[in-house]
């Protein structure tokens, strides 16, 4: 046998040996002896341990972490992230993350609990009253432990890109209704006191991010009527329109801003009859500076009529931003 050839059968029974030697590690010696659920308490252990189908005695390095992982996630609808952790020799560990509902959708006959990330956390028959209700958008084959998807993709890049905002300003447990019916009339209600505005899908996210910002940091915690926000994402404006009681999910205000334009209409008349009775006063002799005061003073109530007229139209606060 010549002195090449040798070497070979060395270096082959070295490599087969070594081969040998991990195989029987990985099938012999790295065996799940410990099966440990951690993260937050959603479900108990014996249940995840059921629902993961994992048992002890399973090879713990050739597990199919992924499979698993998704398997649960379906499986356990309020557990919005799984995670299997190989603790190598011969622990397992399963952290679970769970999931929080932040609205409800009505579609069709039924209600669905979702959280920040879309998921479907279950079916009800009617809405959630600690979640915002979201009409407007029908949803495609839901199922729960799967993700909420609407029927129409602009609907659902809307309700989408509204989730992802509010879930980074933390601020989805202060909404109480979303209606996606118009998409050129979107329209939030912020505490059910505070109407938003939103209009069109353009800048969408910009818009409901301006608009939280300035109901939590500008304006007064007690405030109510209504955010426009429709052109904040072109002129970087909103428009608010104060009332004197909340707003519902329609936008219906309740205000006295219709008294006082009655009142102004009542100074426009009282100005219109001093005006009548200088004038006759004048044919008798009267002074022509009282018609002129008469006639001043009913110019003056004519304008104070025309600024009540248009003073509905007109916003109190607009921000800049």
């Amino acid at each position: 046998m010549s002195k090449g050839l040798r070497r070979f059968l060395m270096v082959f029974t070295l490599l087969f040996m070594v081969t040998a030697t991990a195989f029987l590690c990985v099938f012999l010696l790295f065996k799940v002896r410990t099966i440990e659920v951690t993260g937050d308490a959603v479900y108990d252990q014996a249940t995840v341990l059921q629902m993961s189908g994992l048992e002890i005695g399973d090879n713990l390095a050739l597990l199919s972490v992924g499979e698993h992982e998704k398997a649960l996630e379906q499986k356990l609808p309020y557990a919005e992230d799984v995670q299997l952790i190989r603790h190598f020799p011969s622990s397992l560990e399963i952290h679970i993350t769970g999931a929080k509902e932040v609205a409800c959708i009505s579609s069709g006959s039924q209600w669905f609990s979702v959280s920040a990330s879309g998921k479907i956390l279950e079916e009800r028959t009617g809405p959630s009253e600690n979640a915002m209700q979201v009409t407007g958008l029908l949803l495609t084959e839901p199922v729960v432990g799967g993700q909420a998807k609407a029927q129409d993709e602009e609907h659902q890049q809307a309700f989408e890109d509204i989730l992802t905002t509010l879930a980074n300003l933390e601020g989805t447990g202060d909404f109480t209704s979303l209606d996606l019916t118009d998409l050129y009339n979107i329209t939030m209600n912020y505490q059910g006191r505070i109407l938003f505005q939103l209009g069109s899908t353009v800048e969408l996210d910009y818009k409901v991010d301006y608009g939280y910002r300035l109901v939590t940091q500008k304006m007064e915690s007690d405030a109510t009527g209504i955010l426009d926000l429709s052109l904040a994402g072109d002129v970087r404006r909103a428009y608010f329109t104060a009332s004197s009681s909340p707003t519902d999910s329609t936008g219906t205000t309740s205000s006295t801003s219709g008294s006082d334009e009655n009142d102004s209409s009542q100074d426009a008349s009282d100005g219109s009859s001093a005006s009548d009775s200088g004038d006759g006063d004048s044919s008798n002799g009267g002074d022509a500076g009282d018609d002129t005061s008469s006639q001043e003073d009913g110019s003056a109530a004519e304008d104070t009529s025309s600024q009540a007229d248009r003073g509905g139209d007109i916003p109190d606060t607009i921000f800049t931003g």
